[in-house]
């Protein structure tokens, strides 16, 4: 279980599996085992898998696309304000299409998210099928408070 920054994802056992937590601001935090790294260090290891690299690679041009987009709309809608509390005369017109471009860059946002988790899955599943049998297994024993168990992963 990986603990970062209030929210929790199970990670394979595997100590070279991939996984992208997302931060309290909605930034994306790349993890290899229990190691947080860089994104330049991510795409270093997840190039390996061609399909994998495919996604990723989508997933950051859309991410970098919106982040221009966020960049954009706020200035636009910045302007306007400015304009407004200044006293001078305000065009909403650019305002409106600063917030116009804030909302389009949600959903294509939620497609590099989508992408770069794909590619994170694509990688682990890779890695699982080249292992073996005894090093994906896992045995755990479990106790509750009236009860004790055995678990096995495999």
């Amino acid at each position: 279980m990986l603990s970062y920054l209030g929210k929790s994802q199970e990670v394979s056992n595997n100590k070279d599996s991939l996984l992208i937590v997302k931060g309290l601001l909605g930034e994306n935090i790349f993890v290899v085992g229990d190691s947080v790294i860089k994104k330049r260090y991510f795409n270093d290891v997840i190039r390996t898998n061609s399909e994998a690299n495919v996604f990723f690679r989508k997933g950051n041009n859309l991410n970098i696309l919106s982040a221009l987009m966020v960049i954009t709309g706020g200035g636009a809608i910045g302007f306007t304000l400015g304009s407004l509390v200044s006293g001078g005369e305000p065009n909403f017109v650019i305002g409106v299409a600063g917030l116009a471009i804030l909302i389009v860059h949600i959903p294509i946002k939620r497609s590099s998210s989508y992408n770069l988790k794909k590619s994170t899955e694509i990688y682990n599943r890779g890695i699982n099928n080249n292992t073996s049998f005894l090093e994906r297994s896992e045995i755990n024993l479990c106790v509750f408070q009236n009860r004790t168990g055995i678990k096995f992963k495999f």
